[in-house]
């Protein structure tokens, strides 16, 4: 298991710099990224081994959100398969993307010819 801080220190400088597309503000408490790290060596354990960790991951949510620690945003490359990482941009940030998106590759090259990953919502 990894932690990676995002002090608010962070945030300000990003700021002073032009924003962030990640939706991040400064908050009380600095933002604490978990990693969770897994490996098994048996293939045929996968369905059990993914299905432990998608209840740690929702444990932990709920845990943070009962605590009123829980944010929306989620890392990317730490990102599980099926978890809604753009959406948890916000709002404002995943129309920025969408606008860019359109200007820049209005015909969705970047989303034919690059599998898999996550992807600015269509």
């Amino acid at each position: 298991m990894a932690f990676q801080p995002i002090s608010n220190s962070m945030i300000r400088a990003s700021e002073a710099k032009g924003g962030n597309v990640l939706g991040l503000e400064p908050n009380q408490d600095p933002l604490i990224i978990v990693n969770y790290q897994f490996s098994w060596l048996l293939p045929l354990d996968d369905d059990k081994v993914r299905s432990t960790v998608d209840r740690l991951i929702e444990k932990s949510v709920d845990l943070a959100r009962s605590r009123g620690k829980l944010v929306d945003y989620m890392y990317l490359n730490y990102a599980h398969t099926g978890q809604a990482v753009i959406e948890g941009y916000g709002s404002d940030q995943v129309a920025f993307l969408k606008s860019v998106k359109a200007k820049y590759d209005p015909e969705g090259v970047f989303r034919s010819l690059v599998k898999g990953g996550f992807k600015v919502p269509a």
